[in-house]
C-alpha cells in the first residue's frame, strides 16, 4: 500500500479518499470492472475524486474540484486503459 503526503498520518490514499470504505460496503468496482453511472465518485490514485455526469460509449465525463486550481468538467477519452483512475464507488 502506498502512503500520500496528501492524505492524513500517512495514510492510504484509497482508505483516505473513503474508497476502502466502499469495497467494505460492496459498493466500489475497481477500473477494469466497473459500469460507472451517473452520481458515482470516481476515484484516482493521486488522492483525487470527482463526480461521474456522463458514461457514453468510451467516455467518461466528469466533475471535479481543485482541477487546475478550479471545478471542471473533464472528459476522459479510452477511460479503461487510463491507469491514473482507481475505481468508482455508488453512494
Amino acid at each position: 500500500m502506498r502512503s500520500s503526503r496528501h492524505a492524513p498520518d500517512g495514510a492510504d490514499d484509497r482508505e483516505h479518499l473513503g474508497a476502502d470504505d466502499q469495497q467494505q460496503r460492496g459498493r466500489y468496482a475497481p477500473r477494469t470492472l466497473a459500469d460507472p453511472r451517473p452520481g458515482d465518485v470516481v476515484y484516482f490514485r493521486h488522492s483525487h475524486v470527482g463526480i461521474v455526469v456522463a458514461v457514453r460509449a468510451t467516455a467518461l465525463t466528469t466533475i471535479e474540484g481543485n482541477a487546475s486550481d478550479a471545478v471542471r468538467q473533464r472528459v476522459y477519452s479510452g477511460w479503461r486503459s487510463i491507469a491514473d483512475i482507481d475505481g468508482f464507488g455508488r453512494p
